[in-house]
């Protein structure tokens, strides 16, 4: 009878703690990188991460301080399906300056509409 009371307070007990899960969508620390090109043109890459339970469709808005000008713009992409990185490269030609500083990305995301089907 103390084995079953045990293990029933055992188990109420393990019912009460919370599941912390850490899911989100970001771009890796090291993923965002602002360069010119062979072409002489100013170019963000980087890789989308999702670690949702469900595909997204990310927004980042991408933000360049260009000497006197700042130049912000949203680029919306294509979903990402769950626990997959999808690769961006976005470039800027008005970007002219010789030191442009790339500001951190800002990212929001929608549900994506398409649906993972298992096997």
């Amino acid at each position: 009878m103390i084995k079953i009371l045990t293990v029933l307070l055992a188990i109420a007990f393990l019912l009460q703690i919370p599941v912390f899960v850490n899911a989100e969508v970001y771009i890796p620390v090291n993923g965002y990188v602002g360069f010119y090109d062979h072409d002489c043109v100013y170019t963000v890459i980087g890789g989308v991460k999702n670690t949702e339970i469900y595909p997204v469709t990310p927004t980042i808005t991408v933000t360049v301080n260009d000497g006197n000008n700042i130049f912000s713009n949203d680029y919306v992409f294509s979903s990402v399906m769950p626990q997959q990185m999808l690769p961006m490269k976005i470039k800027l030609p008005q970007i002219t300056s010789d030191n442009p500083k790339l500001e951190p990305y800002e990212i929001t995301y929608d549900l994506s509409g398409h649906e993972v089907k298992g096997g």
